[in-house]
């Protein structure tokens, strides 16, 4: 999967979240379904189609350190080699976390810091199997950003900057700018066609992650 087909994807999934998931013609939604839960799934894909080394993609998983943190739920977490390599945090956009991106960004790299190197569990979503895996010492806690709209660009920045003393251990990957892949009146080629896709943050994720 190329970021380009990334992206359409986002765009397919708020256009269809718009509409009933039970279809007539007298059902119109005021408010959309969340994309939440399809993008993890999306950027799982994603990951796995550029990254043949990886084991598996757990999405949504609850992880558990036994004695050295609570059970935290990442977005995802990646497997390669028998060890978890990397955790991501996935948001759409910033949205109602305007301010809070430092916070988030800190409370991440507190976590990643405490359990690199632990024995960790988890139950396979499928199987219900309790899995046992080791987070490499060298794993990292990543933001993903689907979008850098949606919130003011000096808000941004500012917590951008706010966050870099964290970046060694959790960096944070904006995909896109310009137009919003939620935007209502255009069709999807024409807001795909204004939408700024950032091939560097799409590529780092994948160095991230190795």
């Amino acid at each position: 999967m190329k970021p380009e087909e990334f992206i359409n994807e986002v765009i397919k999934l708020y256009q269809e979240a718009r509409i009933s998931k039970y279809p007539h013609v007298k059902i119109r939604r005021g408010g959309s379904h969340t994309i939440a839960s399809a993008s993890e799934d999306l950027m799982a894909t994603y990951l796995v189609s550029n990254n043949n080394q990886i084991d598996v993609v757990y999405v949504n998983q609850q992880i558990n350190v036994p004695g050295i943190v609570k059970s935290f739920i990442p977005d995802i977490v990646i497997v390669s080699g028998g060890l978890i390599t990397a955790f991501l945090d996935l948001k759409t956009n910033l949205g109602y976390m305007r301010d809070k991106l430092i916070e988030l960004t800190e409370k991440d790299y507190h976590l990643i810091n405490s359990v690199r190197g632990q024995n960790c569990t988890l139950y396979d979503g499928l199987s219900k199997e309790k899995m046992s895996f080791i987070i490499s010492r060298s794993a990292n806690y990543d933001i993903v950003i689907i979008s850098g709209e949606n919130i003011s660009k000096k808000l941004l920045q500012d917590q951008l900057e706010g966050a870099k003393p964290y970046k060694n251990d959790v960096s944070i990957h904006i995909l896109s700018q310009g137009k919003y892949p939620g935007s209502y009146g255009l069709n999807p080629a024409e807001l795909f066609s204004k939408i700024e896709i950032n091939k560097l943050a799409f590529n780092s994720i994948l160095e991230r992650i190795k």
